[in-house]
């Protein structure tokens, strides 16, 4: 199947095989249907779901030749119907190797092993006219449908994927903060039960929407009067804020003697991100979007679900008194805080460096005394750093942004015949901007400044020994502290 990577998300096995038999011979199409269709234990049958999952509206003359009846308000929404139930889809899941950890001084959590397997529901025609034969007297019969269905060829399920994860009952600290929860809260086998299963849906979604087509939200964009891109998605498509979209036009065809376009085929022409999911006064979602990459987007381009994991990696290297080379990791904390709570800063991210660089320096300080062959007079040292922190991407003419970043961290310092248990650290505020752009829509050049200050007194341990040197490292290594500029390569995954 298009779309669908195997390999990478699991294979059929001799579980699985059973599994399918189980699935084909039980009724799960009636449990499908019978929830599509809101049909209660006297068999009478709502559309309000219909309508609202499928945002239906059909126009006044199929609704005057239906009479408002229910067989014929069913057939007016089978002429888009049959695509979208054809969507649905059934998740099993088997659990095994299943642990309760104990954690000291906190409450214990359950661990194991998810297999999680994906089955799709084929609502092709004939079941379609299966469905509608057993609706008597604006009724829907249970017993005629499965008369029916005995009499169709086609299987209603196919088996689509396997998946393997492992998973726990961990709180994060977002789910405590949704639920109101104390640090000290202990939880009842029975939800951490649910809190097992919970993280099993969200990490088996998330893997299978990377590789099955059907998993991927679609929609036409449109323009808001305000000017901003929009399309009719939301939280029923598991929506959040930052979540990206491709988005694709359709070219390349010829038109045929009837005026059909034959041979033609989509063309992906930008990149976006949610930024805002809202409800209009029809109670219909509308999703927000700002484009990070690509070149010039219309209004009826299709746009495309293509889930990242939200992490940047950054090399490079920066020049100054500290600098040198680093290496940078981010990772988007809007994208995890919004699956939990309305969050409304978009592209905020949480970050942590690590730098090195050799530098010389001439070391004559009282109170500091290095040892080796450093403590008389200049040598060569080498130069430790990591920060972490906030920043913030502001994105502007599609394809560049500006990044405004703060964090705080720590350096420390070796050198030539350190003697053992030899050490000298210091606090250091990290601020500044990095400047980005594009090369294709994940991979940037990146070109950034920042300013460098050292915190606090030296902390200095020797022979086992440490005490806080009422000296500056600015003071201890002359000058080190001030502007750095650098340049480098970012990769976004």
């Amino acid at each position: 199947m298009k779309g669908l990577k195997k390999p990478k998300l699991g294979v059929s096995d001799n579980y699985t095989d059973k599994l399918t038999q189980h699935v084909l011979s039980s009724n799960y199409a009636l449990t499908l249907l019978k929830n599509w269709y809101s049909i209660g234990s006297d068999g009478k049958i709502s559309l309000d779901f219909i309508k609202k999952r499928a945002m239906y509206d059909a126009d006044s003359r199929d609704e005057n030749l239906a009479k408002t009846t229910i067989r014929g308000n069913v057939r007016i929404l089978d002429q888009g119907m049959v695509g979208l139930i054809d969507n649905s889809h059934l998740l099993f899941f088997e659990f095994s190797n299943i642990e309760n950890v104990p954690v000291e001084n906190s409450d214990s959590y359950i661990k194991a092993i998810a297999n999680v397997y994906l089955y799709k529901f084929n609502y092709n025609e004939e079941l379609d006219a299966a469905f509608n034969q057993a609706i008597e007297n604006e009724k829907f019969s249970e017993v005629k449908f499965l008369e029916n269905l005995k009499l169709i060829e086609s299987e209603p399920f196919t088996f689509i994927v396997k998946v393997s994860l492992n998973v726990d009952s961990k709180a994060s600290i977002i789910n405590r903060l949704n639920k109101q929860e104390e640090e000290s809260t202990t939880k009842s086998d029975q939800e951490k039960i649910d809190d097992l299963v919970a993280e099993t849906v969200d990490k088996s979604l998330f893997k299978i929407s990377r590789a099955y087509e059907n998993f991927k939200a679609k929609q036409y964009l449109t323009k808001s009067e305000d000017g901003k891109w929009i399309a009719e998605l939301g939280k029923k498509e598991g929506l959040r804020a930052d979540q990206r979209f491709f988005a694709y036009k359709y070219g390349g065809g010829k038109l045929d003697d009837e005026g059909n376009i034959i041979g033609g085929k989509f063309i992906r022409k930008g990149v976006l991100r949610v930024k805002r999911i809202k409800e209009d006064n029809q109670n219909k979602e509308n999703a927000s979007f700002y484009q990070v990459a690509g070149g010039r987007i219309d209004q009826g381009y299709l746009i495309q679900q293509a889930e990242d994991y939200g992490i940047d990696f950054r090399l490079g290297y920066s020049f100054g008194e500290i600098g040198g080379a680093s290496g940078k990791i981010s990772y988007n904390a809007t994208q995890l805080l919004s699956k939990h709570i309305k969050f409304p800063v978009n592209s905020l991210k949480a970050w942590l460096e690590v730098g090195f660089q050799p530098k010389e320096y001439s070391v004559d300080n009282e109170g500091i005394s290095l040892g080796g062959s450093s403590s008389e007079g200049a040598d060569k040292f080498t130069f430790i750093r990591f920060t972490f922190g906030i920043s913030k991407d502001l994105v502007f003419a599609k394809n560049f942004k500006l990044t405004p970043f703060i964090g705080y961290g720590g350096e420390t310092v070796s050198w030539k015949d350190k003697p053992v248990g030899y050490s000298i650290t210091t606090g250091i505020l990290d601020a500044g901007t990095e400047f980005s752009v594009n090369i294709i829509h994940n991979i940037q050049v990146v070109a950034y400044g920042r300013y460098f200050l050292p915190t606090g007194m030296v902390n200095y341990t020797a022979n086992d020994i440490s005490v806080d040197v009422p000296l500056n490292w600015s003071e201890v290594f002359e000058g080190r502290k001030g502007v750095s500029a650098g340049l480098g390569i970012r990769v976004q995954l």
